[in-house]
């Protein structure tokens, strides 16, 4: 079982908390009793199955972002986990790197998030890279919104305009984030 950095479910835990006491029972109660133990005893160099991280993901989607489709509200989570993650300094970096920098740099720090899967970047074309993660074919499909989204939040920080994303998510073996912008 792949194991992946508990920093998005800390913050998604930090949301629902906010949120009030009901919006964290709701998710309690969509976890079994071993995942709700492994939720609450979270820190944040602990590491967590990447199949629990996607389960808490989707179960607190509707709670954070009723509005949203499945696929938005996981993006728009890890939108925002993303600006949390990369405030003071870091924001400030940020304004300095180039998009294919970041996308680079995504690649290079994978291992740092996941025990699992190989991650490339690579620059494509004007404006455009690709980040593809091989040797990983578990990877929970509903996790490539994750992806996207961190993705877009970096970019968004670092004032890059009209980001666009697409998931190439048809060959298992090699998952795909191709990026553009203006």
């Amino acid at each position: 079982m792949a194991l992946s950095k508990a920093a998005g479910v800390i913050h998604t835990r930090t949301l629902l908390r906010e949120k009030g006491k009901e919006a964290e029972a709701k998710l309690l109660s969509r976890l079994t009793p071993e995942e709700q133990v492994q939720y609450l005893a979270l820190l944040p160099v602990s590491k967590i199955p990447i199949e629990t991280a996607t389960k808490i993901y989707l179960a607190s989607v509707p709670i954070l972002f009723p509005d949203k489709t499945v696929s938005q509200g996981m993006q728009e989570l890890a939108r925002s986990t993303a600006l949390n993650d990369m405030r003071g300094v870091y924001s400030i970096l940020l304004r300095f790197t180039t998009p294919e920098f970041m996308i680079k740099q995504t690649a290079k720090i994978w291992q740092t998030y996941h025990d699992a899967g190989e991650a490339t970047a690579e620059h494509v074309g004007p404006k455009q890279a690709l980040l593809r993660v091989t040797r990983y074919p578990d990877l929970p499909k509903a996790f490539l919104d994750i992806v996207s989204g961190y993705i877009l939040g970096l970019f968004q920080i670092s004032g890059v305009k009209n980001t666009q994303m697409q998931v190439r998510d048809h060959n298992p073996e090699a998952w795909e984030w191709l990026v553009s912008w203006d």
